[in-house]
């Protein structure tokens, strides 16, 4: 049985499919900002992400990528209070990338998928009350004392260029499907940025040179 287990683990991993398997750490500015119904007028402020992602060749131009992504989403109202809200969070994306062109450099790409998120932290801060002043901390769930749900749900468009091999440049727009709000109001997540990464594997190697047996 022992062996049967180690065949089939054997067979699955040197499959094509995982010959062109890389990872890229990345990390770039976010901004992030919230829209719906019940909301007070707000406007993003730059974050940031960091994390990684797997890059599994599925053909020579088409590709999976999930991933994980550390988040720091900020905003602050328009009113004269100028309140401000930083939300630190874990999100999962799920995205499939098409390449255009061949090789590993110089090549553009695109791509869309879903996503989970987890909102880990957060709080508000009142630098212009006097009444409220200070950092306070959000919580998150599903009760009516709480900032907004926790758990999230949406869709990511991705862009970019590879102008070197392993190294990428991407642009990225995510919609939150999840109502985070509660009661009436009705809350999305919205958010853009850029990253730059870096293959590290098979296709971020350069191939080797071949030599011409002739001379």
């Amino acid at each position: 049985m022992k062996k049967t287990f180690l065949l089939f683990f054997l067979s699955v991993f040197t499959h094509p499919l995982f010959s062109q398997v890389s990872v890229a750490p990345l990390a770039g500015l976010l901004f992030s900002n919230y829209s719906g119904t019940g909301l007070s007028e707000t406007k993003a402020k730059p974050g940031g992400n960091f994390g990684a992602i797997a890059d599994i060749g599925i053909t020579s131009n088409i590709y999976l990528q999930p991933g994980a992504m550390y988040m720091i989403n900020e905003d602050v109202s328009n009113s004269p209070a100028q309140i401000k809200t930083t939300i630190h969070s874990l999100e999962i994306p799920c995205d499939f990338i098409y390449r255009a062109g061949a090789g590993t450099a110089g090549r553009l790409f695109a791509g869309a998928g879903p996503y989970v998120a987890r909102s880990l932290s957060g709080n508000m801060d009142y630098p212009h009350s006097t009444f409220y002043g200070g950092n306070h901390p959000l919580s998150f769930g599903s009760s009516a004392s709480d900032a907004m749900k926790q758990n999230d749900f949406g869709v990511g468009i991705d862009a970019g260029i590879e102008p070197e091999q392993g190294f990428f440049i991407q642009l990225r727009y995510q919609h939150g499907l999840t109502n985070l709000g509660e009661g009436s109001m009705n809350v999305k997540s919205v958010s853009y940025g850029a990253s730059i990464g870096y293959l590290i594997g098979t296709r971020g190697k350069k191939k080797p040179v071949q030599k011409d047996e002739g001379k």
